[in-house]
Parts: structure tokens; sequence; C-alpha cells
């Protein structure tokens, strides 16, 4: 049989008039279970009917009770129907009390959500507000150290070492600190570390320090002599109650004056006394030695009040007794000439001087020298200049012939305190109040320079009989050692325009612009700073570049010529006569591999050379006006060149075309041949960015893969002529018109350092391989050296 709901019209029909009910109404009536429940009942299969009516009237009343009917087939969701209209109140409060835990856990999930997303905003807000307090720490502490080191330079050059050491030395970093130091920071520190070992006698305020002549011995006074071994600065022994000395010539023995007088000469090789001379009433214990012995070795003389002693050194007679001019007041300072002739006297009255003939023992000159006390007098080795000092920072230099005054030391910045003059007679050493020692040139009066490492003002002072070292004592009792002449700023080569360094930092090239030279190029030893040759070419040279390999120079001349030579032996290996005619050849740059050599000038084009062979390989012609610079990246996979309309291009080295143009100022000036140094423009070390030296003092940056402009960097007053990166691309330093030298932090654009402004514009500012030291050029050649303080702190953190 078949459920009503499932069977035909007809048959609903049929039924529904057997019941006398609507159609409708019936299907209502029996819709669901006891639709099953009837058509169980009628079943036609006896296997599949009721057995009993009990089995029927059960399963109504488990229809009536919201029970399972087994009519039904028995299905889950049945079942589930069934339990659910029985439970139906039980289900319904379970229904709302989940749909209020739902409700309940969404609410709290979002809650939770929402200060969830409010702490890590908060948390964000806190990152970025710490970011920015410790980029502001940063930059604070950044730009403290760029004005502690402009400041710490200024020390230098005005004589403020112990603040300048104090603020170089609060930059060192200690452990988990952040390293802000850079080349600037070691070029200074080195500038405090030019003298050598220094000595500590423990004698009180120095009076005077002398070697012997043949270096082997030290003397020193205060409060007393002592003498010591002068290699291995050991004491050897000591003379109490005397402050003045002399050596003999000898080096053997010592004239001594004791603070009562009594002259005596001492055997240095015994450290005992061999001959009492004489006395010297009057002795002065002021600062100053008034001792003295003939450059024969035949006198001695001493200074006491208004009386210049005079023994004779081989026997006990009684001494000669000159007497000083009343207008000079007590001695303060005498001096032998180098003939043993004449002897000088500096009066402790303002200004005067007298000049005695030792051997007639008559006064040749008295006369008003100086304003002021005079504290020192100096005879030249070669006896032809005398000068003298007082206490208003004058020094004057006297020719001994006329006696006329022939020059007054320029910008004298401390009162001088003693006189020393180099062998040559060339350069005059003055120990000033500030504590430096200034090196004056005799014939200009210019300073050479400023020998700095004494912190109160250096009184005695000598130069060592080898040239290589001056000695000087201070009021405190320090003695210090120097080295003249080889001081990181240093005049290397006189009417040099450009210097580049060799690939491997052993030695520098520098060449010449003057036509009138005979030779024209210069090679000098990194370390000596001897020039190990020199040898002319063809032409004014306007550029050089040594090889990758350090064999061979390339060299671009005036009147367009390019060619290569090898240094050792001066051999021209080969020759482009015509390379950039007519006009300059202004530039020329090897490619990282050596196997090519590009060149530029005022054809307007660049040209690429076979470095071995000299055959042309390559013509670039793109550039509307003269070039003033070519250069290689350091991959070699890039080409920069520059003119003097200020364009820049990059060319790519696959296609030899043009990638980027760039702009470093129109309109560059003076025209002809200087409109630029040797190196406007320069790679960075690897490749990334290229610098350029523009008008109006700036230096541009460039992004290489871009062509994108990324700083300017601002802070020369002229034209900048030449850029350079170090070795490890942290610093960049620039030379312009104005004559200075700076140092910027690229990354940051920022100056770090300006270092003393030169006679002329800059030409080439180049660095060593290990970039501890920077060459520039104008016209002179200065060497900036840093390696003393990276050999101190670089070597500690290997350690």
């Amino acid at each position: 049989s078949n459920r009503l709901s499932s069977s035909s019209h007809d048959v609903n029909t049929a039924v529904s008039d057997l019941r006398r009910l609507h159609p409708g109404r019936l299907r209502q009536l029996l819709r669901g279970e006891l639709d099953w429940v009837v058509m169980k009942a009628i079943e036609k299969d006896r296997g599949r009917r009721y057995e009993t009516a009990t089995a029927l009237a059960a399963d109504v009343q488990h229809y009536l009770n919201d029970e399972p009917v087994t009519a039904c087939p028995p299905s889950t969701a049945y079942r589930l129907r069934k339990f659910a209209r029985r439970n139906k109140v039980r289900l319904i409060a379970t229904a709302a009390m989940l749909a209020m835990v739902i409700v309940g856990l969404f609410v709290s999930t979002s809650l939770v959500a929402r200060q969830r997303d409010a702490a890590e905003r908060s948390a964000r807000r806190e990152a970025n507000a710490a970011r920015q307090a410790q980029q502001r720490l940063e930059d604070s502490q950044y730009n403290l150290y760029v004005a502690q080191m402009q400041m710490a330079r200024v020390d230098w050059d005005e004589g403020r070492l112990d603040r300048m050491i104090e603020a170089l030395e609060g930059w060192i970093p200690q452990s988990g600190e952040r390293d802000l130091r850079g080349w600037e920071w070691y070029y200074l520190l080195s500038l405090t570390r030019r003298n050598l070992a220094g000595l500590d006698p423990g004698v009180g305020q120095i009076t005077a320090v002398k070697w012997s002549s043949d270096q082997r011995l030290l003397a020193v006074s205060g409060d007393m002599i002592q003498v010591y071994d002068s290699a291995s600065r050991h004491l050897k022994f000591r003379i109490s109650d005397a402050r003045q000395f002399a050596w003999r010539p000898d080096s053997h023995d010592l004239a001594v004056t004791s603070v009562r007088g009594a002259v005596t000469v001492w055997n240095t090789d015994r450290g005992e006394q061999v001959r009492s001379v004489g006395h010297a009433a009057g002795v002065s214990q002021q600062l100053g030695n008034r001792t003295t012995w003939s450059p024969d070795g035949s006198r001695m003389a001493v200074a006491a009040g208004l009386n210049l002693f005079i023994w004779n050194a081989t026997d006990s007679d009684e001494p000669a007794v000159l007497q000083i001019d009343s207008r000079l007041g007590a001695a303060a300072c005498l001096d032998w000439s180098p003939d043993s002739r004449h002897i000088a006297v500096g009066g402790g009255f303002p200004g005067w001087g007298q000049v005695w003939d030792a051997v007639e023992g008559k006064s040749i000159l008295v006369d008003w020298m100086h304003r002021h006390r005079t504290t020192a007098v100096a005879w030249s080795p070669d006896g032809t200049k005398l000068a003298s000092a007082a206490l208003n920072k004058d020094v004057k230099i006297w020719d001994t012939s006329s006696w006329t005054q022939v020059l007054t030391l320029s910008n004298v910045e401390s009162n001088p305190n003693d006189l020393q003059w180099s062998r040559d007679s060339q350069t005059l050493a003055v120990a000033g109040s500030d504590g430096r020692l200034g090196l004056w040139n005799a014939e200009t009066g210019q300073v050479r320079e400023y020998l700095r490492g004494h912190r109160n003002p250096a009184v005695g002072m000598d130069w060592s009989p080898d040239g290589e070292q001056i000695v000087a004592g201070s009021v405190d009792g320090a003695i210090k050692f120097f080295r003249p002449f080889r001081p990181q700023l240093y005049d290397l080569v006189a009417g040099d325009r450009y210097g580049v360094w060799s690939s491997d930092g052993k030695w520098f090239a520098v060449c010449d612009i003057a036509q009138e030279r005979e030779r024209n190029l210069s090679i000098l030893r990194s370390d000596t700073l001897e020039v190990v040759k020199r040898f002319s070419v063809d032409g004014p040279l306007l550029g050089l570049e040594p090889s990758p390999d350090g064999n061979a120079i390339a060299l671009a001349s005036r009147d367009g010529v390019v060619a290569v030579w090898r240094w050792e032996s001066a051999e021209l290996l080969w020759e482009a006569p015509k390379a950039h005619r007519p006009g300059e050849a202004r530039c020329v740059d090897w490619s990282p591999d050596g196997r090519v050599l590009a060149s530029c000038g005022m054809d307007r084009t660049v040209k690429l050379w076979d470095g071995a062979s000299g055959r042309l390989l390559r013509t670039l012609v793109g550039h509307s006006a003269s070039l003033g610079a070519v250069h290689w990246s350091p991959d070699g996979r890039r080409l920069a060149t520059t003119d003097w309309q200020g364009k820049v291009k990059i060319w790519n080295h696959d296609t030899w075309t043009v990638e980027h143009e760039m702009e470093r100022g129109a309109g560059l000036p003076h025209g002809g041949s200087n409109a630029d140094g040797q190196r406007p423009i320069a790679f960075s070390p690897d490749g990334r960015f290229l610098a350029g030296g523009g008008l109006m003092g700036t230096v541009f940056i460039w992004d290489v893969a871009s062509g994108r402009e990324l700083t300017r960097m601002h802070g020369h007053t002229g034209n900048v002529r030449t850029v350079a990166w170090t070795p490890d691309g942290a610093r960049l330093a620039s030379g312009a018109e104005d004559g200075f030298v700076k140092i910027w932090d690229p990354s940051r654009g920022r100056e770090v350092l300006s270092l003393l402004r030169g006679p002329e514009w800059v030409g080439t500012v180049d660095w060593s391989p290990d970039g501890r030291r920077l060459l520039s050029s104008s016209v002179r050649v200065m060497l900036w050296d840093a390696t003393p303080a990276y050999e101190i702190y670089q070597t500690r953190s290997l350690q």
C-alpha cells in the first residue's frame, strides 16, 4: 500500500468519500506519522502489517506521547525530531542558554579582539615612538660627534691639547656602544700622537734639555741635573744643587754651574766631577740656562748678573770677566757663534742685547732689539744669522755681517721661551708658552708647522745632531720628543699639482703642470716620502693614473698626447701622439682589470685604448663641450664622464650607450685647462653611487642604477674640483677652489672635518688603499696621515 500523501488524486478522492471528508482535510488529519500507521495497518503483506490490535494501539500511543512510531522509517533525523517534541521546554531553555553563551562568547571575543587591536596599535605607537626617540638620540649623538670633531680641529690649531684629547677620548666606544668614529677621529688623534715616547725626570720645572754632540746622552736640568742614555732613556747619573749646564763638543765633559755659582766639569762616561773651574758670583736661578761651551771646546762662559765669565777649558786660570752693559740689566740668555769668536747676550731689561768679541774681550754691538724682555738668542749653524726672542710674541732674525734686522717671524701666537736652529740653518724652532713648538722658515718668516704635545708652556729645547728629532721640556716637568718634518701635513713636492696613490699603497706619483720645469713626473715612497724616481716626459702633464698592477703610469698631457710609461725604468711603453688633438688630453683612467685605458679631452670625445698595445678600441661621442674627467666603476661595467658644462653621463660597458645623464652645475669658470681637477667625479667602492663636485661649493651624490640625485652637500665656498671615496665608502673627501680639503659623511650628507686651507685651489684628493692616509695637491702635495691612531686602536680591537 502507499501512503495517503503519496497516493494519486483518485485514490485520495475515493478514500475521502468513504470517510465523508474533504481530501485536503483527510490528508491533514493523516499526515506524517499517522499516515505511516494507517498504511502499516492496511498493508496487504501480512508480514509487514501490525501483528495485533495491541501493536497498533501502542504505535498510536507512541504518536500521542511524541515517541518514535514503529511504522515510520527509523532515521536519525526522525528520532531527533521526536526527541525535540518530547522535550520541547528543555530544548528551548538549553537553546536559549546556548544562544546566550554564544552571544557572550561573541561579545567577549569582539572585546578581546578590540583590546588586542588597541594593544597592538599602542605597541606599534610605542615602538614607533621608541624608534623615533632612539633616532633622535642617535641624531643628537651624531650631531655632537660632528661638532666635537670640528671643535677638536680648532683646539689643535689653537694649542688647547687637553680639551682636544678629552673630547676625542670621549668617543671611544665601550662594550655594546655604537662606534661613530670615522677617519676624521683617527686623524685628529694621530695629531696628538706624533711625538715619541716622553720622559718624566722628576726634576720639577725644566730649565734646559740638551743632547751631547754624538747624540749618545741627554742632559736635563730643573731642580737638579740628570744625564740619560739617549737610546734607552735610562738615567746614568744626577748632579744635585745645580740647574745650569753645557756640553763640551767632544760629548765627554759637561760644564755645570751650581745654584751657588760654583763652576765644575763632569766626566759623563764615569758620571763624576773631574775639575773645579771657578766661581761665578751672582748666578741667577730664574728660568733659563746661562752656561755655555764654545763650539771649538776651548772655552766655557757663564753669565751672572752684569758679568760674563769666560774660562779656558784646559786650565784653572782666573776667568776673563766682561762687564755687561748696564742697559741690559742682568743677563737673561747667551749663545756662542759657530766660529767660537763671538757671544750674544740678551738682557733682562726690555729690548737690549749685546754682542761680544770673546777673543778680543770687547763689545762690538749694544742695541735695542725688542720692546720687552729678551728670552732667548740663538746663532744659526752657518753663522750668518742671529735669532732673538722677546716676551711680546716677537721673534727677529738679524744679519750678523751688518747687524741689521732682516726678518720678523709673522703671526707668532704665544710668548717664545727658547730658540733652536735646524742644522741646515733653514728652519728656526720656537718653544712657545702655549706648549707648541713652531717651526719657521728662516727665509720667508712663515710657519712650516707646529709640533704639539705639551699641555703647559714649553721651555728648554734642543734639535738632535742628526736633525731627526726635537726634544723639549715644559714648566710641568715633562719632556717630550718630536719628529720634525714628518707630520701628517707636509709639503712633499713644491709646485706639483696632481698626486695619486699606487694600487698597493707603496708609492704615489705626482706631476707638475708648469711648462718651464724640466722634470715633471715624480715617484715617492709612501713610507719614507723619498723621491725614488723623477723623469721628464713630453708635454706639460694634466693627468696621471697608475695601472692596477702598479707597474705602469698612464699620462695625459696638454698637447693632446696619451702615453703609458713603466715607472721603474722610465721606459715609454706606448704613446698616442694625437689622441685628443686639437686640444688637451685632460684625464686618463684604467679599467679595474687594467686591460683598457680610457682618456678624454678637449675634442669632446672619450677614447678607449688597449692598455698593453695602445691600440684604439673605441671612440665615444655624446658630449657637447670639452671633457674634464673620465672614471670607471669598480666592477668595470660602467664608465662615467663629465664635461665643462657640468654634464655627467654614465655609459653602459656592454652597449656603450648612455644610461643616465645628470647635472653638476653648468658654466664652470675659468674655461681653459684649469676648469676641473684631476677627479671631479668618482664611483663609490661598491659602485652604487657616483659623487661629483659642482659649482658654488656643492658636492653631489647620485644613485647609479636610477641616475637619481640622492644628496647635495654644501660647505665649500668655491667650485669643487675633485672628490674621492675612502676604500670602505664611509667617507668622501673633496677639494675646491677655496683651498680647503673637506671630509664628508655621505650617508648623512654632513661635513665632519675641514682640513687646513692651502694657498691655492685643490686639484686632487686621493686615499691610500688602506684608507688611512689622504693625499691632496695644489701648488704643493700634502699628506694627511691617520696611521698612528689606527695602529693603536685597531690593534687593541683585534686583541
